[in-house]
């Protein structure tokens, strides 16, 4: 499968996992590291927050090593991926880093 099809299928299936959809949200930030080996992400409220939420369903991480790989394959080995979805147009928006892994490591400062 094409990157593009596989990028489609992995929005659908974020969505759709069971974690994920367990609760409404306004849009979702996913980071995947590590080959896709990693996930870590938030699933926001509009006004009402925030939570730390990844996806949980093993088809979906497998979707993100399958990415990963296949991107690979293609000479694009990159080196963590951004995720964003959106609920009011379901738009699924990612980007790549090549070069930082740690370019939006999920951190808390205090």
């Amino acid at each position: 499968m094409k990157e593009s099809g596989l990028v489609s299928k992995l929005g659908v299936a974020i969505v759709n996992d069971s974690e994920i959809s367990s609760e409404p949200w306004d849009s979702l930030a996913l980071l995947a590291s590590r080959a896709g080996m990693s996930t870590s992400g938030y699933r926001f409220f509009g006004d009402d927050g925030w939570e730390a939420h990844a996806p949980y369903d093993l088809s979906v991480l497998k979707l993100f090593r399958d990415l990963h790989a296949a991107m690979k394959a293609e000479g694009n080995d990159w080196k963590c991926a951004l995720f964003t979805i959106k609920r009011s147009d379901m738009q699924l928006n990612v980007d790549f880093e090549y070069d930082d892994p740690d370019r939006w490591k999920f951190t808390v400062q205090g």
